[in-house]
């Protein structure tokens, strides 16, 4: 790997100085966003110095970005620029990488010191589903495939949107006694209604997608023709 990066270390370092200009600037500009937004300081200094927490990194990877869709939008406009069938990377790539988020409920959980919820079900689940998922963007991305990701995006989202109501419905720690205010400094979180039918649906989650492992291997299915990667493609005389 270094060997393939060294040719590109001048060409980063000239691209860096040619850059700096611009980063003064934006380091100026982002010290007044603070000015304004938190002069005393109070919030932001929580992430001071995360990676890609400043407003430097921002504006450079949005930069990219922007530089991307020119300079992609023109090459494959190019007629001996082939198509590049973008569906296995975003539908199954992609949804294998969206595991790794999924690691964030443990961190949190080890530094917050929260041990009742570290039970081997959290732990076998998240590491299996990682495994699992790094099989099925390699292999099998199709077909059956699907049932499993849409059940999964589905609970996760509805579980995430969990977390954000608990994070915005809090008892102030003033109105706590000092024994609860010690032990939820930020205030105690108000109990959702829902949260028992999120609890449901994440059992029944496991036991639809168990189900159709267990029909699969017990029908010997044989491997299903892919869905969507295999339609044929359109030509002028499609009308396109």
């Amino acid at each position: 790997m270094d060997a393939l990066l060294a040719p590109l270390l001048p060409l980063l370092s000239s691209a860096r100085l040619a850059l700096e200009p611009l980063g003064l600037e934006i380091d100026k500009l982002e010290a007044l966003i603070f000015t304004h937004t938190d002069p005393a300081g109070t919030t932001r200094l929580l992430t001071e110095g995360w990676w890609l927490a400043d407003l430097r990194s921002a504006v450079y990877i949005a930069i990219a970005y922007l530089l991307f869709v020119l300079a992609g939008s023109l090459l494959w406009r190019l007629p001996f620029v082939p198509r590049v069938d973008p569906y296995p990377l975003k539908f199954a790539y992609l949804f294998y990488l969206s595991k790794l988020w999924d690691f964030w409920d443990t961190f949190f959980m080890v530094i917050g010191k929260k041990w009742a919820q570290i039970s081997f079900l959290h732990v076998y689940h998240h590491s299996s589903i990682w495994l699992f998922y790094w099989l099925n963007s390699r292999v099998n991305y199709d077909g059956d495939i699907y049932l499993t990701i849409c059940l999964n995006g589905f609970i996760h989202t509805v579980m995430y949107t969990y977390y954000f109501v608990c994070m915005h419905t809090k008892v102030p720690s003033k109105w706590l006694n000092q024994e609860t205010k010690a032990k939820f400094p930020r205030g105690a979180s108000v109990p959702i209604w829902w949260k028992s039918a999120l609890t449901m649906n994440q059992m029944l989650q496991f036991c639809v997608m168990i189900t159709q492992a267990g029909f699969l291997l017990y029908n010997e299915c044989a491997m299903p023709n892919k869905v969507i990667t295999q339609v044929s493609p359109l030509t002028k005389e499609d009308g396109v």
